[in-house]
Formats: structure tokens, sequence, C-alpha cells
């Protein structure tokens, strides 16, 4: 998992051009995740954040299993 995440920027992280300014990355350009966010959405999937100040970030993404 990353660092921390205030549920502010957690609500908007998968949004184009925003930015966790709590990183402090300022290489970042706000388009990672909402590029792999609609990649995951397109394929059927979900994908989801969640952040605590003891475990920090984690980012889930989940694709549907097709049966034989």
């Amino acid at each position: 998992g990353g660092p921390h995440l205030s549920p502010d920027v957690c609500r908007k992280i998968f949004r184009e051009f925003e930015r966790g300014t709590e990183t402090k990355d300022r290489l970042s350009t706000g388009l990672g995740l909402p590029i792999v966010a609609e990649c995951v959405r397109i394929l059927g999937g979900a994908i989801w954040m969640v952040s605590s100040a003891d475990s920090g970030t984690t980012v889930t993404v989940s694709f549907p299993v097709a049966s034989r």
C-alpha cells in the first residue's frame, strides 16, 4: 500500500488531473488512476480505494470471471 490519503483525496483521485497532493509527488499528472479506472470499467470490472492511518492506502481492482 501507499501513504494514507484523506477521505477528500480518496473521493477525487479517480478524476482526471486530480492529484493526491499529500503524496508530494511533483511529477504526477493526475492521469494514471483515471486511465486505469476507465480501462477497468471498459472491461466490466470495478476499482476502489481504501485508506487508513494504520495501514496506508490500497487500490483494489476486480474483474468478473466468465464461466465455462
